[in-house]
């Protein structure tokens, strides 16, 4: 479990006179003259810790729509997770959520993003169709991911994936899977070493022991983390298909300690940290 310090100053400009007190706060309500200057201790501090509680505005956000469906899909924030929405009524409705990273962003050389990707939509099988490259499609699905994009690698994406029912982690070029039909979620993580140019994909069913599933080299210097998600003629309830404790941090430790700053507030007469 990784322990984050927290320091919040409270500069207090006060001046005192032999004769009298400049100063005298009760804290009966809130002050605003005072300045406020926060820090999070330790080097191995996560660069992006979101535990969904409220809903982010730091994403770049994208969204795909094919066949001529005029529809999108759509997140709200509840129960501490990031829920991905649609009525199931259209085709090849996609999102992503993208966040931008670089070399800069880690002291260590090597950056691990990793995301809980719930998926128990409920998928029908619908039969296949053959798409415009010629590929076999399932006609019904619901797919959640995590991807690296503006990204030099060809194999960027890591998926959990229900296809007409059957439900699979994908990887490396998307031709690889494993079969998963017992979960309803997944933790997924890419790294990524920029002294050596290696991108790795893993999974894991507990947060905790993290399965390597695949490595290859390519040669970045920043690109974008991105969590997405795809729905073909598949509903998408609340807690259904959803994100939860994204986290983009320097080394391989994983928990849902928050980067946020401490906050104060003014009950019953005093300062609360």
């Amino acid at each position: 479990m990784r322990y984050l310090n927290y320091f919040l100053i409270l500069q207090l400009f006060s001046l005192y006179s032999l004769a009298s007190i400049i100063l005298s706060e009760q804290f009966n309500s809130f002050p605003s003259y005072f300045e406020y200057y926060s820090e999070t201790d330790g080097d191995n501090s996560p660069i992006l810790s979101e535990q969904f509680n409220v809903q982010p505005n730091y994403f770049s956000i994208y969204h795909e729509n094919e066949g001529g469906t005029h529809t999108q899909l759509e997140t709200s924030v509840s129960n501490g997770v990031l829920n991905i929405l649609t009525d199931g009524q259209s085709q090849d409705i996609e999102i992503e959520m993208s966040y931008s990273v670089s070399s800069s962003d880690t002291e260590s050389g090597i950056l691990y993003f990793t995301v809980e990707a719930g998926n128990s939509a409920q998928v029908a099988d619908g039969g296949t169709f053959i798409d415009s490259d010629g590929d076999i499609e399932a006609i019904n699905q619901a797919v959640a991911w995590l991807s690296l994009n503006n990204f030099n690698g060809s194999a960027d994406e890591i998926a959990l994936q229900n296809h007409n029912g059957v439900k699979r982690i994908t990887y490396g070029d998307n031709d690889n899977y494993i079969n998963v039909s017992d979960f309803d979620k997944m933790y997924l993580r890419i790294s990524y070493d920029f002294n050596s140019n290696i991108f790795k994909q893993y999974y894991s069913t507990d947060g905790i022991d993290f399965t390597e599933i695949f490595s290859s080299y390519a040669w970045d210097d920043s690109f974008t983390v991105t969590i997405g998600a795809e729905s073909n003629n598949v509903a998408f309830n609340p807690g259904e298909v959803y994100f939860d404790n994204f986290v983009i941090a320097g080394d391989s430790t994983y928990s849902n300690a928050s980067t946020s700053p401490l906050e104060v507030d003014v009950s019953d007469g005093v300062l609360n940290v």
